[in-house]
This record gives C-alpha cells, sequence and structure tokens, in this order.
C-alpha cells in the first residue's frame, strides 16, 4: 500500500463516471478492512454528505469531506493528516466523486485525479463493464497516460482495476482476451477478492438495515 505525502497508506478509489459503482465498492472495501481488525478512516471527495453517511457506519468511524473547492489545499492536507495519523488510522479509504479527471475546468482542477496527486495517494479505479469488453482496455489505457502523475496503481502491489457489471457469460473468453491489452491485467482485481469483497459488503447491509430503516433522519439516496 502506497504511502501519502503526510504519512498514512490510502487510496482514492474513482471511475470514468458516476453511477460506476464507487459508492459500493468504497462501503465493501471500508467494511473489509474494518472486519479484518484495521482503523480505517473514510473520506469522501467533494461535499457529498449522503454517501459520508454510508462509509462512516461502514468504517465504523467519522467519514470526513475532502474538497479543494471549498476549502484551501493546505486545509485538506490538514484535515487528512488530522483524521489518519493523528487519529491512529491504519488506512484511508476515500470515494472520489464524479469522473477521474472531471473538475470544475478544462484543466480538471478541483478533481478526484487533482486531490490524488495533492495527498500522493494511488487510485482504484473502477469500470463499469455494461455491454462492453475490449473496449475497457482502451478506457484504461486512456487513463493511464492522460496524466502520468495520477498513479492508477500500487494498491495491493498491482494495477488497480476493478471491473463491475461485467457480463459472466463472456468472462471465459473475452475478458481472458481482453486484459493481454493492458499490461499487468493479468492481476487485476476481479474474480476471488471481488466476491470476498461484495459478501463481507452485503452481510454488513442485511445486519444494519433494520437501524436505517427505524432512523428517518438517515440519507437513503441522491
Amino acid at each position: 500500500m502506497s504511502e501519502t505525502k503526510v504519512g498514512c497508506p490510502g487510496f482514492f478509489v474513482s471511475a470514468l463516471r458516476g453511477g460506476s459503482g464507487k459508492t459500493l465498492l468504497t462501503i465493501g472495501l471500508s467494511a473489509a478492512f474494518k472486519a479484518l481488525g484495521k482503523k480505517t478512516a473514510p473520506f469522501k471527495k467533494g461535499p457529498d454528505y449522503i454517501d459520508a453517511g454510508w462509509l462512516s457506519l461502514a468504517a465504523g468511524r467519522p467519514c470526513y469531506n475532502l474538497d479543494t473547492y471549498l476549502i484551501s489545499e493546505s486545509r485538506v492536507l490538514h484535515s487528512y493528516l488530522k483524521n489518519t495519523v493523528c487519529s491512529g488510522a491504519d488506512i484511508a479509504v476515500i470515494e472520489g466523486n464524479r469522473g477521474l479527471f472531471d473538475g470544475i475546468d478544462l484543466d480538471g482542477r478541483t478533481s478526484t485525479a487533482e486531490t490524488a496527486k495533492l495527498l500522493g495517494l494511488p487510485v482504484l479505479l473502477c469500470l463499469d463493464c455494461t455491454k462492453s469488453t475490449r473496449t475497457m482496455a482502451a478506457s484504461v489505457l486512456g487513463c493511464l497516460h492522460f496524466d502520468p502523475d495520477v498513479r492508477i496503481g500500487g494498491v495491493m502491489g498491482v494495477l488497480s482495476v476493478v471491473l463491475n457489471r461485467l457480463n459472466m457469460s463472456v468472462i471465459a473468453f473475452n475478458w481472458k482476451e481482453t486484459v493481454r491489452y493492458v499490461p499487468s491485467w493479468q492481476e487485476v482485481l476481479v474474480s476471488v477478492t471481488l466476491v470476498t469483497l461484495l459478501i463481507v459488503l452485503f452481510r454488513w447491509i442485511v445486519n444494519r438495515m433494520p437501524i436505517m430503516k427505524e432512523d428517518p433522519a438517515f440519507p437513503q439516496e441522491h
């Protein structure tokens, strides 16, 4: 796991766009780390409070927002340090917003990519593979080369890509061939790792749904 500029291991979870599965994956990872006994510090990039509520429940710790649009970069760094190193966290899991490079202008200012570079953290890319196979290789290659300073990798020692919403009927052949187009995709985080993660996630949700339903103030959706 890579170290940030301020000393705590962690990573961002991002995607090509909103609705790709970032929140589900980040919640699952937070719950899984907690189940392993890790003190997990959850963060949400941007001002979103609904996802932050879910992440807080999953990690068992408060989730803080990292937003370079509303506050200065120095305050973002301070918040990360205060709520990771100074609070005894073992790892930080940060959910990005929208697409990885989407910001307030053509230069991508305030984007998840820029925030990841600010903190010196790698990015785990969650791809929505609905009705697609080989094109996903092109998408990953594009992200890898669009901004070389953004590290899509280093999480768990491999090129960090999670393939979401796969068509199981085509995995046996098409995905086996597709991964050859991207170096190190032979080690992509799918299969047993993802299934184990989702089992932990759904067990966590099932166990806590009665609590959530009884609280009318708890946000359910955007």
